[in-house]
């Protein structure tokens, strides 16, 4: 399994959320904030490649959605169409 990493600010509550919501689940992570210890150039960007392939895999996924839906509605419009 892959090592979790929480970059968190200390005083954002939302950030103390998710420590607690793991900590109560027993998940291992490793805490860093990203306040006291600023990402590197390189680290942002490893960051930023990785949203971008959660994003695009997000995008394909949804396109497939929307197609189906598309053809759904189609079908729908025709049989309604037909019937009148």
């Amino acid at each position: 399994m892959n090592k979790i990493t929480v970059y968190e600010k200390s005083t954002c509550i939302t950030c103390r959320k998710v420590a607690k919501a793991f900590s109560d689940q027993g998940i291992s992570f490793e805490k860093i904030d990203y306040y006291t210890k600023p990402f590197s150039k390189s680290l942002l960007q490893s960051l930023l490649n990785k949203m971008s392939l959660i994003l695009q895999s997000f995008y394909v996924r949804m396109m497939q959605h929307i197609k189906d839906l598309k053809i759904v509605l189609i079908n729908y419009l025709k049989m309604k169409f037909l019937n009148l």
